[in-house]
């Protein structure tokens, strides 16, 4: 009766994230179930403020557990913390989306129906708004890789230039390059903006 009495006054530690993780790479799904409860919400956070999107945001947490369950036995601990070890997979199949996006739009040959739109003044998201109204796709399609993945994360992911360049690994300066190219080839292909008087915007 003592023993119980103790089990009932100090109820067992719960088990630590790296004792669930071992135990998830051990097929225990109990443990699985458990590390996925503690945790997404963060992985969750972390896809959101990548992909601005509540649904993309959905479908690349759950990639994110899926991959987890699959290499849970890969886990080094003496590399990351379980927690920075599934924010990292989340971050990558996050980026993943957003280039997936991003190149979805690249192979887009038909142009997209819709009233003319004028420019209205310099500023770069007012050429991006016009883009994603009537002509984003074809015009989107006819930039370098590259510079379509920039403009995606910076306009229409709504990163800051320095969150962008630290997603796709790549210094501030190469990532406003890319903007700044991939504007001035935007810029040239709208039949109504006045050459050369659109600016790169807040951004710089």
């Amino acid at each position: 009766m003592t023993g119980s009495t103790d089990l009932a006054q100090h109820p067992p530690a719960p088990s630590s994230l790296d004792q669930l993780l071992v135990e998830s790479g051990s097929g225990l799904e109990e443990s699985f179930e458990e590390l996925h409860r503690r945790t997404r919400e963060r992985v969750h956070a972390v896809a959101l403020r990548i992909v601005r999107s509540s649904e993309l945001a959905r479908e690349v947490t759950q990639e994110t557990y899926l991959e987890v369950w699959q290499q849970a036995d890969r886990y080094r601990a003496d590399r990351a913390s379980v927690m920075g070890w599934i924010t990292m997979i989340a971050r990558r199949r996050a980026i993943d989306r957003v280039r997936s996006v991003s190149r979805a739009l690249g192979r887009e040959q038909r142009y997209t129906r819709g009233a003319p739109g004028v420019v209205e003044d310099d500023h770069a998201e007012r050429v991006v708004d016009r883009l994603e109204a009537a002509r984003l796709h074809p015009l989107l399609a006819a930039l370098s890789p590259l510079q379509r993945e920039a403009l995606t994360l910076v306009y229409l992911q709504r990163q800051s230039p320095q969150e962008a360049a630290t997603l796709l690994g790549a210094p501030l300066s190469t990532l406003k390059t890319r903007l700044r190219d991939g504007l001035q080839q935007l810029r040239q292909r709208l039949p109504d903006a006045p050459g050369g008087t659109l600016t790169s915007g807040s951004h710089w």
